[in-house]
């Protein structure tokens, strides 16, 4: 197999121009989306630098969404050949065997009669990889992050299974991720992009895969009167299907988001009350000392700003549409587990505290529009959704080893989670993949994020 990896940006940049050079709406909307970007936007510097550089992953989400978004403006999912510059309107496409999720990668089929071709998306995040010649054998690596990239997925397509394009008739499908932060991060924001500029009425149909962690069927359905179709198994039939997925959020997709779910920033229930969320992990990178510390964080807030009523609530897993179908936890077990944790801490305080756990997401979410500072053990819980639709006053941890990579996906957002503030590492001791925080280092954390909040109102 030749493969060609396209080691040149300005090789790369000339495949993509084929699509905006010959969309002028497309070009207009993808030199918006670039003006936003709030970094070093220089893309032949950051081009396949480090796939893990935040600045190479924001520049990265280009690829895929000049793709869709010009199927979409278009109503046809076209695509060029890399050799000549043709384009073509696909024929068919073919999803993955994972057991997982069909959507681990999918390919779109073109020009099937003559000098065939394939066009390839895969996680992360749904993004185009490589274009395949079967007659040639030859790859091209499309890719701005990689370098290099793994072609053996090839022969995992299911090519028994084919969705065929409904002409003049887009199907768009969301809820492909798992992982519920980036199903919100990429997804849902890449969703906003059809509400930004006004296309969200290209869309004939929402398909819903296996993920509704926000509930966004019913509101496409009851609030814009969208037509909606639930797949309930691998092998349901359906039209081959677009998405479109977002890395680098701007300030105008978070509000968007927070106009479409008619969320505020700041609703205070009364000068005098601070409400403060605990969000925790149980299943991994979990935080070992936490109860002591917890335990003494309130009875010390309690103390200290006795004139104010502090309520403080407990958040950890969170419930959806639908649950997953290959959870590599046991939620029952998770919740337990958390419960017992907030049962032990309202046990050992002598003031009421509240349970957030294991109730819905969008219903916490709603109700993060009241509270005034979360305390977050970072991952995709409900941390992750109150600093990056409210950015307000945030104290997150993890472990030592993860802690640089958390901390750097601030520069994802426009805002950089300006009120974000991270337990630096060396005050984190890792045992294994778990981790304990140093004492004393979050209480005082605490005091100033409050101090400030309070001189504030």
């Amino acid at each position: 197999m030749k493969i060609d990896n396209l080691y040149k940006y300005e090789d790369h940049q000339k495949y993509y121009e084929l699509y905006t050079k010959n969309n002028t709406k497309l070009n207009e909307i993808i030199q918006n989306i670039i003006s936003k970007y709030n970094f070093e936007y220089v893309p032949s510097k950051y081009y396949r630098l480090d796939s893990s550089n935040i600045i190479t992953r924001n520049i990265y989400e280009i690829s895929g969404i000049i793709f869709m978004l010009n199927s979409i403006i278009e109503k046809t999912f076209y695509g060029f050949c890399i050799k000549t510059g043709i384009k073509y309107a696909c024929e068919k496409m073919y999803c993955s065997n994972n057991p997982d999720s069909k959507y681990a990668q999918y390919v779109y089929h073109f020009n099937c009669s003559n000098d065939e071709f394939i066009i390839a998306f895969s996680w992360e995040y749904f993004s185009p990889v490589l274009i395949y010649y079967p007659k040639t054998n030859c790859v091209y690596n499309i890719s701005y992050r990689y370098s290099n990239v793994n072609i053996s997925f090839l022969k995992n397509i299911n090519y028994d299974i084919t969705y065929y394009p409904k002409h003049n008739y887009t199907s768009y499908i969301i809820g492909l991720c798992g992982n519920a932060g980036h199903y919100f991060w990429q997804e849902i924001h890449g969703l906003m992009l059809l509400f930004e500029y006004n296309l969200i009425d290209n869309i004939d149909e929402f398909i819903i895969y296996k993920f509704d962690y926000l509930n966004i069927a019913s509101i496409l359905k009851n609030k814009f009167n969208k037509k909606i179709k639930h797949i309930m198994s691998e092998n349901e039939s359906h039209n081959l299907t677009v998405n479109i997925t977002k890395h680098y959020i701007p300030n105008s997709s978070v509000e968007k988001f927070k106009t479409v779910y008619n969320l505020t920033n700041s609703m205070k229930l009364s000068q005098k009350n601070i409400n403060i969320m605990f969000d925790i992990r149980s299943n991994s990178r979990v935080w070992l000392n936490q109860i002591p510390i917890i335990i003494n964080i309130m009875n010390g807030l309690k103390h200290k700003y006795d004139k104010y009523n502090i309520n403080f609530y407990i958040s950890g897993f969170y419930k959806h549409n639908q649950q997953l179908s290959n959870n590599s936890y046991n939620v029952n077990k998770e919740v337990q587990t958390q419960n017992r944790l907030f049962y032990f801490i309202q046990s050992k305080v002598n003031f009421k505290i509240f349970n957030l756990i294991n109730a819905n997401l969008p219903d916490i979410i709603n109700f993060c529009q009241y509270i005034d500072l979360c305390i977050a053990n970072l991952g995709s819980g409900i941390g992750f959704y109150y600093s990056t639709i409210f950015n307000k006053p945030t104290i997150g941890f993890t472990n030592k080893k993860s802690s640089l990579d958390f901390d750097s996906q601030r520069y994802a957002f426009e805002n950089k989670l300006n009120m974000y503030t991270g337990i630096h590492p060396s005050y984190i001791t890792d045992i294994e993949d778990n981790f304990k925080l140093k004492n004393g280092v979050l209480f005082n954390s605490v005091i100033k994020k409050l101090d400030n909040i309070l001189g504030k109102i």
